[in-house]
């Protein structure tokens, strides 16, 4: 591994060893914790999502007990078992954060883990969230770095364990040959996980959320008793412009945050489908067609009839559909209303359109126009939108944070219960353990 190291390489371990959180500027600080927020968030709605309660009960017999609490049940795992549980219930309902960029979902995969690993090792909720910093920035610039030097569309479990082992770097202190070790076995056993096919087929792999959260985990265990990576991708010269911006320009920037449980593509059909309504308060009863126009890989995702929640969720016809009957497209239409019979009819009146304009804009924002024909043949046509909560259009601040988590998690915890753990979450850095946040709280539904 020696001779693969340069000075690059050492930039990138100083960083990985001293970065911290109260070092960063405060506009960064702020995003950590919307961060946190939402994303503990998507893991305790999404542990009404059956994949969480199928990756639960494998990781129950499975892994070992320890100390690590698993979100939707009473008993505790060790590291390597929360991480995956956790990981499959952050990604649930598609409600996770994302990062423009890398088209990825580092936090759902990241941080289960650096959770885990806090509770492990009875870190304060200062040292939990530098390491979360410190996994997200380098989890981000893996991202982008796959992206380069393998151009097919990777899903996040194929880089995000490049992530975790840094956050371990920033606690365990290993030297720098392990810590390179550990980023090559964490690349190396990334799920290939093609992104594009689980488009073409929703599926419960999704964006292999899990499978990063728990690769990433054993990958620094792995490092730590001895075992031997590739040269990781941070070694090769296309690394170098990533490694020189480390501490001066933060990729968690470019974050965005969900309002709607669906692919992030889907999103902006929503919105079109509320411009209409707000402009022209059309009966939805008399919809005859409704034309959905954007680019090429959102119009790859199905429109027809879904026969499960993860249908539901990557399906650029649904959270239109659920936008006009509901007004809303969360834990309750992707979970319980999938084959609502309005929603059905809606959908079965939909056809897309490929759109080169809005083509040439994605995936630095990911735009969707609707035009809907009603029975007695007016066309009313939507501007072409983008989603709200993204980093460069209407980002969310604390206040629209808030109104997610709670609108999310209120249906499983209660108001009470979620007030108290929001406020918890919003000020884990003066916890002196990070695992307290969770005292006082039944979170096994």
């Amino acid at each position: 591994m020696k001779e693969y190291l340069n000075k690059h390489s050492e930039q990138l371990y100083e960083y990985v060893l001293n970065e911290r959180f109260l070092k960063a500027p405060q506009h960064i600080q702020a995003m950590l914790k919307r961060i946190v927020v939402d994303t503990f968030g998507a893991i305790i709605a999404g542990t009404e999502a059956p994949v969480s309660r199928i990756t639960r009960e494998v990781a129950n017999a499975q892994y070992a007990p320890g100390k690590c609490t698993v979100l939707g049940q009473r008993g505790k795992l060790a590291m390597v078992g929360a991480a995956f549980a956790n990981g499959a219930s952050a990604n649930a309902l598609d409600c996770d954060d994302g990062n423009r960029p890398t088209k990825g979902h580092c936090s759902a995969s990241i941080l289960p883990a650096i959770f885990a690993l806090a509770e492990d090792m009875q870190l304060s909720g200062e040292r939990f969230l530098d390491a979360l910093l410190v996994a997200y920035e380098i989890g981000i610039r893996a991202s982008v770095l796959v992206h380069k030097l393998r151009p097919d569309y990777h899903s996040t479990g194929s880089w995000s364990g490049l992530g975790i082992v840094a956050g371990h770097c920033n606690i365990k202190k290993y030297d720098m040959e392990t810590f390179f070790h550990a980023l090559g076995i964490a690349e190396g056993w990334g799920a290939y996980s093609p992104m594009m096919r689980g488009v073409d087929y929703p599926n419960m792999l999704k964006d292999a959320i899990s499978w990063g959260s728990m690769s990433g985990t054993v990958s620094a265990l792995m490092a730590e008793k001895g075992h031997t990576g590739i040269p990781p991708l941070f070694t090769f010269k296309e690394a170098e412009p990533e490694i020189d911006t480390l501490g001066k320009k933060y990729r968690a920037e470019q974050n965005y945050f969900k309002p709607f449980c669906a692919c992030r593509w889907t999103h902006a059909g929503a919105y079109a489908a509320k411009n209409l309504l707000d402009k022209y308060h059309c009966d939805v009863n008399d919809i005859a067609e409704i034309k959905i126009c954007s680019f090429e890989e959102a119009i790859r995702l199905p429109y027809s009839e879904p026969s499960n929640t993860e249908n539901a969720q990557y399906n650029i016809g649904f959270p239109i559909a659920s936008y006009l009957v509901y007004g809303q497209v969360g834990p309750r239409q992707v979970l319980n209303e999938f084959r609502n019979e309005k929603i059905l009819t809606l959908m079965s009146k939909m056809k897309v359109e490929h759109d080169p304009e809005l083509q040439a804009l994605f995936p630095t924002t990911s735009k969707t126009r609707l035009e809907i024909t009603m029975n007695d043949g007016a066309v009313y046509k939507s501007e072409a939108m983008q989603p709200e909560g993204d980093y460069n259009y209407k980002p969310f601040d604390d206040v629209s944070i808030k109104e997610k988590y709670m609108r999310f998690v209120s249906p499983v915890l209660g108001e009470a219960k979620t007030e108290a753990f929001y406020e918890n979450v919003m000020n884990i850095e003066k916890f002196s353990a990070a695992a307290d946040i969770l005292k006082g709280l039944d979170l096994s539904n």
